[in-house]
């Protein structure tokens, strides 16, 4: 049966997750900035984007790898496949909380 404890492939998942989605930032951004470059539009204050950007992932990734974590294990005690269920709860999480939280920072640091 599932178990909550530390070991060491959850550690090096986590911190697997942590670096790959660090680099899907840094894509976003740098694809972002050569947008930018193209089309000509002047950003005010691009350390306040970035900034945003930042928070608005990394904060969201917290939270979904905590929920995540409990959540599978319950759903697997429950006889059912985490896999069947997580996947469409976290898309459809991340297509409503992505915008709100950009629209919500944006309003605090803008």
């Amino acid at each position: 049966p599932p178990e909550i404890q530390k070991s060491k492939r959850l550690k090096e998942d986590f911190i697997g997750l942590i670096i790959t989605t660090f680099l899907s930032i840094v894509a976003v951004l740098i694809f972002g900035y050569i947008i930018m470059l193209y089309t000509g539009i002047a950003i005010i204050n691009p350390f306040m984007i970035i900034f945003i950007i930042f928070l608005t992932v990394m904060l969201l990734f917290v939270i979904m790898f905590i929920i995540l974590f409990i959540c599978a294990i319950y759903v697997f005690k429950w006889g059912k496949d985490p896999n069947n269920s997580l996947i469409p709860f976290v898309t459809s999480f991340n297509d409503l909380a992505v915008p709100a939280l950009l629209m919500i920072f944006i309003i605090i640091f803008i």
